[in-house]
């Protein structure tokens, strides 16, 4: 069967050399991308290394560490230089994954790669005896500078240089053949041009009838024979929905793509929450997917994140011990009566408890009308309530919360038990973020899902981040929560 197109599309010349050519030029300018990421890293490192040399030997803040001689010139420290950049290089994983997603959060993950150098250097520093002895002070702001230069640097590089000039290298071209309930949400993400995603959906294979296509995705019928089409085209990778082919065409697609090296991706259909938890394994050479622990359920990080609440909730009841006094004070003059509000909530596991607010409404708030969200102009807030919403103020004293371990800094927010009774029913995978801790803060909050909004797309964020949850995803949501002020009524 001749491959055939829809009438807004060009036929296909077929040219198998050129397909593989303009594959393997891609993948090498991915090499060069990654290599010109290197080349930046270690310019950083030696800046940073430089500033640390210069503050802690010839600026008076060198006086605030141990007196030590300054070394002749910065030749002397040349063989630790050396050493602090050979360790930089040891943390770093500069291989194909890494241009592929690596490159997506690597200004979160230069800060990250920044303060783990600083320590791993400090440590090499007391356990070497090397002449001159590495400065405990010069790794200090040695670090502290890479921690702004790194994170920059990465930034301008992925998000404006690449983004902007060689997107089409770092994306991979990708064919989707099928259709099910996750390919829309699949090229809506892969079409968006504010970001950098590791692929590009460029073409779909599919009976779509009257769903539209974004602009430059081409479409081609369910019948449409893909022999020809796979060595016409230069796909890096093909996707197949599940559900779309039988066990024979799935077989037949997969011998397709390792004939024309390209790679093969399965879209699963049946499988929608705790995607990215899910691990392929070999039962005696049988493939088996399985669900292993998600991050938050893992012993080292849980002690992580819980050394990390404990800090954090003691730097915040201190910081803003003020501030809610100060706040009391005003709730009690404008509305005389308890300036702290107790509330029940589901905490993990479905555990009740007191969550700890500065009351933003009226006493009788819900006398009437009973449990319900806040809304924009909600007439039953206080004057001083909308600034407190809005700025997170009323949510402080949950400090307490996270101190007695009710309560995490980040995560899903806690909720009224008489809300979830029908939330729980009417919302696939709602339980599922009770089995985490409840936060001050979310990454749904942060997105501007709180309050009486989207309950999907609150739950899709809260389902997201207990896939994803690491200590540095909770420092980017604890910074973002500064500004996150959308639908804070």
């Amino acid at each position: 069967m001749s491959v055939t197109r829809t009438s807004n599309n060009p036929a296909i010349p077929i040219d198998i050399s050129a397909a593989g050519l303009q594959r393997e030029r891609r993948r090498a300018g991915r090499q060069w991308l990654v290599a010109g990421l290197i080349a930046g890293d270690l310019v950083c490192v030696l800046l940073a290394m430089s500033t640390g040399f210069y503050l802690k030997f010839f600026s008076p803040l060198g006086a605030l560490g141990m007196l030590s001689p300054a070394p002749a010139n910065w030749l002397t420290y040349l063989p630790q230089f050396s050493l602090a950049a050979v360790l930089f290089l040891g943390l770093q994983l500069y291989n194909d994954r890494f241009s592929r997603a690596g490159l997506l959060a690597s200004p979160l993950l230069g800060l990250r790669t920044a303060c783990v150098w600083g320590a791993l250097l400090a440590l090499v520093s007391l356990g070497l005896k090397v002449d001159p002895a590495i400065s405990r002070l010069f790794v200090l702001f040695s670090t502290c500078t890479l921690a702004v230069l790194l994170p920059w640097w990465r930034f301008a590089y992925t998000r404006r240089f690449i983004a902007r000039n060689y997107r089409s290298w770092v994306q991979r071209q990708t064919l989707l053949i099928g259709w099910n309930a996750q390919a829309p949400a699949l090229l809506q993400r892969a079409q968006d041009r504010a970001r950098l995603y590791p692929l590009r959906v460029v073409g779909v294979v599919a009976e779509l009838g009257a769903v539209p296509l974004p602009e430059g995705v081409q479409h081609w019928p369910a019948a449409t024979e893909l022999a020809p089409l796979f060595q016409a085209c230069h796909y890096d990778e093909v996707i197949v929905a599940e559900g779309s082919l039988d066990a024979a065409g799935l077989a037949a697609v997969q011998q397709l793509c390792g004939r024309e090296l390209i790679d093969f991706a399965l879209l699963p259909a049946t499988i929608t929450s705790l995607t990215r938890c899910l691990h392929l394994e070999s039962l005696q050479g049988v493939p088996l997917l399985t669900q292993p622990p998600r991050p938050l359920d893992q012993i080292g990080f849980a002690v992580l994140k819980r050394a990390l609440d404990i800090l954090g909730a003691l730097v915040g009841l201190l910081l803003f011990a003020p501030v809610i006094a100060l706040f009391a004070a005003i709730v009690y003059r404008e509305s005389p009566g308890p300036v702290l509000y107790r509330q029940t909530r589901s905490g993990r596991g479905g555990q009740p408890f007191e969550i700890i607010k500065i009351r933003s409404m009226r006493i009788d708030a819900e006398a009437a009308s009973g449990a319900q969200w806040c809304a924009e102009d909600d007439p039953r807030r206080l004057k001083i309530g909308a600034l407190m919403r809005r700025l997170n103020i009323d949510e402080l004293p949950q400090f307490w919360n996270v101190l007695k371990g009710e309560m995490s800094l980040v995560g899903p927010r806690p909720e009224r038990p008489e809300l979830i009774q029908g939330f729980k029913s009417e919302i696939a995978y709602y339980n599922i973020r009770h089995t985490v801790k409840p936060g001050i803060t979310g990454w749904a909050q942060v997105n501007g899902w709180r309050g009486d909004t989207c309950l999907q797309s609150r739950i899709a964020c809260d389902l997201e981040y207990i896939e994803s949850a690491s200590l540095w995803f909770d420092i980017r949501i604890l910074l973002m929560t500064i500004r996150a002020t959308n639908n804070a009524y």
